[in-house]
């Protein structure tokens, strides 16, 4: 038996590929009783070095072997010179319109920053060995809109020469002092040329100018509390969509730990109907050989984001041949979402 921790690893005894690759990390070979030299591969990880592996006859060997994935690279080219690149929030310098940089395999956020320019995100991922180009057509900063200044005030005319009575004066001293909108205009209707119309107008704008913005304050406390009203419905909406995903994933996880232990192939399938042919002929000949198994998925962390899932999971496998053989170890599940139900799209 070999293994190797990882599915889809080429198994090669005497330098001759096996037919089959490992399916969650291992492959069972029946071999003749003598010395094998026994290496692993598998596309985006280091090979490790190759191992002599006596077999004798009416026995079980265990052979393991550690595959260390490779690094990426992130090539991103068609960029203004000068623009700064950061990974996952650390820099990476200044790009003169091209640049190579490595990486480790997964998930990242590239960040391309510029003066009086909108900093841009992109999502990337990286597979082991792998190189993921980016160019012009994704990155491509948009530059800031500057405002134009403020248009200049045209001046005042000066007012025109005061030829009302005195009876202005009278009537502006029982105003100068109040916040009534309807006497002021009274009093600019009743005098156009007093000296004191223009101080009325002023007073006017003014209460105007307050009246309006009071509105003004009122509307945005009461968009604002709309806005956080309906932001607060959503995501209580959201939350409680993310935890019916979640459990619904649980509950495809469990279905296929329970197929797994009936060694049937169909049940295996209706859970996970993208399964690779070979991979289904090594799980054929295993529920046929094996006299019983068990399999427990116990998932760590769920993480649902629109119709696909991961779910990382503890696994404790026990396959009975004419020995027990136990494994225990992390998988990483993908899921994806299929009508109103999940189903498995691969497992590392």
């Amino acid at each position: 038996m070999v293994d190797t921790k990882q599915d889809g690893a080429a198994v090669f005894i005497d330098n001759k590929r096996y037919s089959q690759t490992t399916v969650q990390g291992v492959i069972s070979i029946p071999l003749p009783s003598r010395t094998y030299t026994i290496r692993v591969e598998k596309p985006g990880f280091n090979a490790p070095p190759s191992q002599q592996v006596q077999i004798a006859k009416s026995q079980i060997n265990r052979t393991s072997f550690t595959l260390i994935p490779q690094g990426g690279t992130l090539q991103i080219s068609g960029v203004a010179p000068g623009t700064t690149v950061k990974l996952d929030g650390s820099s990476l310098g200044l790009v003169q319109g091209n640049g190579t940089f490595p990486v480790v395999p997964g998930d990242h956020i590239v960040e391309l920053s510029r003066d009086r320019y909108v900093t841009k995100q992109v999502r990337v991922s990286v597979a082991p060995g792998a190189r993921v180009a980016l160019d012009r057509s994704q990155l491509e900063l948009t530059a800031v809109v500057v405002p134009p200044p403020p248009p200049v005030e045209t001046p005042k005319p000066p007012p025109p020469v005061n030829t009302t009575p005195a009876a202005d004066v009278r009537d502006w001293e029982s105003l100068k002092d109040s916040r009534d909108a309807v006497a002021l205009q009274d009093f600019r209707r009743k005098y156009p040329l007093s000296p004191y119309s223009e101080q009325a107008a002023r007073r006017l704008e003014d209460i105007q100018r307050q009246q309006a913005e009071t509105a003004r304050k009122q509307k945005e406390q009461s968009d604002a509390a709309a806005a956080r009203l309906r932001e607060s419905e959503a995501a209580k909406v959201a939350e409680a969509a993310k935890n019916q995903d979640a459990q619904a994933v649980r509950g495809a996880i469990e279905q296929y730990a329970k197929a797994f232990e009936s060694k049937k192939i169909e049940a295996v399938l209706a859970v996970w109907p993208g399964m690779s042919g070979s991979t289904q002929n090594t799980l054929k000949r295993t529920f046929k050989d094996a006299k019983s198994i068990s399999l427990r998925l116990r998932p760590e962390s769920v993480e649902v984001t629109g119709n696909s899932a991961i779910a990382v999971c503890s696994r404790e496998l026990r396959q009975m041949f004419d020995r027990p053989f136990d494994q225990t170890d992390k998988v990483t599940i993908r899921l994806k979402r299929s009508d109103k139900s999940w189903i498995i799209d691969s497992i590392q």
